[in-house]
């Protein structure tokens, strides 16, 4: 089980007040992320957070997926305090023989923490600029 240093994207949405969602809401947030194919997602009632294997096309799902939640934000009230986090780094992660990250744990690095401080602050459209 190698364990490698490679970039990644990461996408957070987040619940800025962070009291977080109900069983109703939280739901329409998970499938969205998972509606971009990353490739670890893991969440909480804050919301769910995606990683990427940084590539063009992880990077147009990205594009598509923050598009819709800014959509679902404007649209529904439940989502008016929606955070969204976004930001590429090296991060460490567990692969298979076959070079497929392991879905046991979720990648190590500093760009979850940074993806977090960017949906608190809602800072994400900076990142979407430089994003490869």
């Amino acid at each position: 089980m190698p364990v490698r240093r490679k970039s990644f994207t990461v996408l957070m949405f987040l619940d800025r007040d962070l009291y977080g969602y109900d069983v109703h809401a939280l739901p329409p947030l998970i499938a969205l992320m998972d509606s971009a194919a990353p490739d670890h997602r893991s969440w909480t009632h804050t919301g769910p957070t995606g990683y990427f294997l940084t590539s063009r096309k992880s990077c147009d799902r990205i594009r598509r997926v923050i598009e819709e939640a800014e959509s679902l934000r404007s649209s529904d009230a439940r989502f008016e305090r929606l955070g969204i986090g976004l930001a590429e780094g090296p991060m460490v992660a567990e692969f298979t023989w076959l070079g497929r990250l392991k879905s046991d744990y979720p990648p190590l690095g500093s760009a979850s923490q940074t993806a977090y401080h960017c949906a608190e602050t809602d800072s994400y459209r900076d990142a979407l600029r430089t994003l490869r």
